[in-house]
């Protein structure tokens, strides 16, 4: 849509008063009106044309394993003391091995930092803030947490990791379990890396608000003789007792309604059979509770037979007349639905396969065309210690992504928090949707936003101030390999121009 400015004028009447004590009025002289005109004046884009490129990391590549290197992930965090609301960035970096291949060797890794200068540039700080080139997290840093928690003014990062990287796993096996590693501040500008806790295969990591005012780390594992793990900071890191009743997926954790009070309500996958969501809550400090289970209708069982030809069983759960197979919870976060609400939701993505036309009964292969794999957001409310499925309206909603992780929050500073999904694979663009202030969500059309490099096998990408002008930029990098052997290799920056609106939507 075009915007117009108007250029208005005003439609002068002038009347004159007869001279020389006549009664009589001198004719009214009108003016012409001059016609509004309207000026034609281009839309601004959403984002600059033309990225900003991060140092070349070629180097840091060819140290690894070149071009098949991948990086799980981009974590923008202010590691240098800015007050102007700049960005760093840190990426984890690491090489899998050959499919199937059972090894106890090390998983090839470095975690490196770019550091934000005065000029929006960045340069290659790790050596800087670590003392090495490549930080080595001892595998692969799945996800991360970042909170100044020794509260210094710069941002302290836990990593929860694995030493996952396509090796074979008989049943039970924990050679691939780690230590979570957590990247401390200190009072020199530099970081201290510290490996703490159990070996365990983490995979989730979310921040719980505690008593104290502050926030505290929770992780949790798939198994493998693993465990869930909270720890604080208090002078040092301290692990406190786990949260055994987390499932091994997300949990939302919703924040304090009171200063000094923890987050009293929890929502996690469901670690019965029921294949829906438990509802875990606590009064200031208590120990968490289940006070509440929402379950799928319908449930039922059917015989399976994976794409490796491997039989087995798997559930079919029902939602609005919809039926999915390998459904899971695996993404969420909290938000408030309505502007002028003080109450909030949790939104949780669904994960799996949609059954489409096709499917006539029996066995249910996995590399059937009737298996449509779907990521559908669901909306919950909790009320009197009940959660409960709410309508959550989105148009356009995409559902053939492969989503990477979900976040809520007001995205353009209209005062209503909006939806906001991190997909992954080839020509990937962040999935945004704006709420409308009432509870309405509408996808922005994706067409108008920048596409990452070609030379990004797949790439994923965060949605976020970087540069510290209040508007958010759009980073993209490659998740897994590179598409060819390129001179260098430079992760994109597209600087936001201004925020997403409801004009923008598909």
């Amino acid at each position: 849509m075009k915007n117009l400015l108007l250029v208005s004028s005003l439609a002068l009447a002038l009347s004159g008063c007869g001279g020389g004590g006549g009664s009589g009025a001198s004719p009214v002289q009108e003016v012409p009106v001059v016609p509004v005109v309207p000026v034609v004046v281009a839309p601004v884009a959403l984002f600059a044309t033309t990225p900003q490129l991060l140092p070349d990391l070629k180097a840091k590549y060819d140290a690894l394993c070149g071009n098949q290197v991948s990086v799980q992930n981009a974590i923008p965090a202010n590691l240098t003391g800015h007050t102007d609301g700049k960005k760093d960035l840190l990426f984890n970096l690491w090489c899998g091995q050959v499919g199937g291949t059972l090894t106890n060797v090390a998983t090839p890794n470095g975690m490196i930092a770019l550091i934000q200068q005065a000029d929006g540039s960045f340069v290659d700080g790790t050596r800087t803030l670590f003392g090495v080139d490549m930080v080595d997290l001892a595998g692969v840093g799945s996800q991360a947490a970042v909170y100044d928690f020794n509260r210094d003014g710069k941002d302290d990062i836990v990593f929860v990791v694995t030493g996952e990287d396509g090796r074979s796993e008989p049943q039970g096996y924990t050679g691939n379990n780690r230590q979570n590693v957590f990247l401390t501040s200190k009072p020199d500008g530099t970081y201290s890396v510290e490996h703490l806790g159990p070996f365990s295969y983490s995979e989730h990591i979310m921040l719980v608000d505690n008593e104290l005012g502050g926030k505290d780390v929770v992780t949790s594992t798939i198994g493998y003789g693993g465990q869930n793990q909270v720890w604080r900071y208090s002078n040092g890191w301290l692990q406190l007792p786990r949260y055994d009743w987390i499932s091994s997926l997300n949990t939302v954790f919703f924040k304090r309604t009171l200063t000094n009070y923890g987050s009293e309500i929890a929502v996690t996958q469901s670690s019965t059979s029921d294949m829906g969501l438990d509802l875990y809550s606590r009064a200031n400090g208590t120990a968490w509770t289940k006070s509440s289970n929402w379950t799928f209708p319908n449930v039922q069982s059917e015989a399976w037979l994976s794409w490796q030809k491997s039989p087995g069983m798997v559930k079919i759960v029902t939602l609005n007349e919809h039926k999915y197979v390998g459904a899971t919870f695996e993404h969420g976060c909290e938000l408030r639905l309505k502007s002028n609400s003080a109450s909030t939701i949790t939104v949780m993505m669904l994960t799996g396969n949609e059954i489409t036309n096709g499917y006539t009964g029996g066995t249910i292969i996995e590399s059937s065309s009737y298996l449509k794999p779907i990521s559908k957001l669901l909306g919950f409310s909790v009320e009197n210690n009940v959660l409960k499925n709410v309508n959550l309206p989105i148009e356009n909603e995409t559902q053939d992504i492969r989503p990477l992780n979900i976040s809520c929050g007001d995205l353009n500073g209209d005062g209503s928090d909006d939806i906001l999904v991190m997909p992954w694979g080839a020509n990937a663009v962040p999935i945004v949707y704006l709420n409308d202030g009432s509870g309405n969500f509408s996808l922005v059309d994706t067409s108008k936003l920048p596409l990452p490099s070609t030379d990004f096998r797949d790439s994923t990408m965060i949605y976020a101030d970087i540069n510290g002008d209040g508007i958010r930029d759009l980073l993209y990098w490659p998740l897994t390999a590179l598409s060819g052997n390129p001179s260098k290799v430079q992760y994109q920056i597209f600087k936001g121009l201004r925020a997403a609106l409801a004009t923008d939507k598909k």
